[in-house]
């Protein structure tokens, strides 16, 4: 009796990022993930924007300091969109109201 070992074929994956809308970058899209794999994907809003909704195959992500680990399962679409920061007024003085006028 012979037994023959042939190398197990390793199944690879894709990860598609995607900005929609502009107002920040992603990491760039890869090939040939081994499938068992975790990518990590970065997330860079412009000044003044911050992440609005992370889908990962079009369900809604959570993402913890602008970094989104991906485990490579099958073929991943990661889709990015970003919003303005509502811009917000401090105020560290007290407003002065005008002295009344004295007659003389």
């Amino acid at each position: 009796m012979k037994a023959t070992y042939k190398n197990a074929p390793v199944t690879t994956y894709s990860l598609t990022t995607q900005v929609n809308g502009g107002h920040g970058t992603i990491s760039a899209s890869k090939t040939g993930l081994t499938e068992g794999s975790t990518e990590t994907v970065t997330f860079t809003p412009d000044d003044g924007y911050e992440i609005d909704l992370v889908t990962v195959n079009g369900v809604v992500t959570d993402v913890l300091s602008n970094i989104l680990n991906v485990t490579m399962d099958a073929d991943k679409t990661v889709i990015v969109t970003y919003k303005a920061i509502p811009h917000t007024h401090t105020y560290d003085q007290e407003i002065q109201k005008p002295e009344t006028l004295k007659s003389a």
